[in-house]
């Protein structure tokens, strides 16, 4: 065998070791920081919407785009659920938003990616939490923290 060819062995041997490894890389990166959890039977039936959106999506990305929002939202909940103490979310309307600017802080590319997963992704948030701005009492803190935790349920029940 001359070096030429002992080089391209090589090569061939190095994308094929990626090949298989790239499964088991790309599931480590995107595993949830938290197990999800089914909710409540109301916030199930709220997010039943959602679950279809996401199964009936044909994008190639899917499963890694919804990985990765599955993480987020359990990141969101477990911040809300800690964040008595360094307090960032305050009130509703920081639920609401943090919802709203969570894909595009995170460099998610979902925008007209996943038809109607924006709006109702924000409709669950909504209806569960309401339109109004109150300051996080501890029921509405655990309310946030188990609305999204329902979205990560819900989407990875989609999956």
């Amino acid at each position: 065998m001359n070096k030429n060819n002992g080089i391209l062995w090589l090569v061939a041997a190095l994308l094929i070791g990626v090949g298989f490894f790239q499964q088991s890389i790309s599931s480590v990166m995107f595993k949830p920081t938290s197990a999800v959890v089914a909710p409540s039977d109301d916030l199930q039936e709220r997010c039943k919407k959602l679950t279809e959106i996401v199964r009936s999506a044909k994008d190639p990305d899917k499963q890694t785009d919804m990985k990765k929002l599955v993480g987020l939202y359990l990141d969101l909940a477990k911040l809300i659920s800690i964040d008595d103490e360094d307090t960032v979310i305050k009130n509703t309307e920081e639920i609401r938003e943090a919802n709203r600017l969570s894909g595009r802080m995170s460099d998610f590319n979902l925008k007209n990616k996943y038809e109607d997963l924006g709006a109702e992704l924000n409709s669950i948030v909504l209806g569960y939490i309401g339109e109004d701005n109150a300051a996080l009492s501890p029921e509405l803190r655990q309310k946030g923290v188990d609305v999204f935790r329902a979205l990560a349920w819900a989407i990875n029940q989609g999956l």
